[in-house]
């Protein structure tokens, strides 16, 4: 009767530890945001828009302030605008670089979302010009079933 007794005591504590471990895996940390970013990062200068897609969610709200010498543009775009502009430009880019310089994080109470600001040196290299951009940018990134993306990307491009 002592062996039962321990042995149901073993898989009770056996599927608490396993509950608890999957339960943090609905919260974000920092580690994770940063795995995020890195991968993110490669995938972009891989020009992977596939793999940069991925970390997107369906819904995202993105919102850019493109500011050149000749003046500033808004632009508000869906998943599908995002990866059509990625597409076009890795297409006639001879060259092309994005290179995150600074980050800073902000997890949300509970773990379920973070706010990430982020400076980002972009360069692009079209005909022997290249072009330079600084951004400044905020996402926030969730947990969509279990998997980080991006669900808001404000920023703000400035190109020199």
């Amino acid at each position: 009767m002592a062996k039962r007794s321990y042995f149901s005591l073993f898989i009770i504590i056996l599927f608490t530890s396993v509950f608890i471990a999957c339960g943090q895996k609905d919260t974000i940390t920092r580690q994770d945001i940063e795995v995020f970013y890195t991968k993110l990062e490669t995938a972009i200068n891989a020009r992977d828009v596939d793999s940069v897609l991925d970390s997107v969610g369906d819904d995202v709200e993105i919102n850019l302030t493109m500011m050149t010498p000749d003046g500033s543009q808004e632009m508000q775009l869906s998943k599908e605008q995002y990866a059509a502009n990625m597409k076009k430009t890795f297409k006639v880019a001879d060259g092309y670089s994005y290179q995150i310089q600074e980050m800073g994080i902000t997890i949300a109470a509970g773990g379920n979302s973070a706010v990430v600001e982020l400076r980002v040196l972009e360069k692009i290299s079209v005909d022997d010009q290249t072009i330079s951009a600084i951004s400044n940018g905020e996402s926030e990134i969730k947990l969509v079933s279990g998997k980080l993306q991006a669900v808001r990307i404000d920023g703000i491009v400035v190109i020199k």
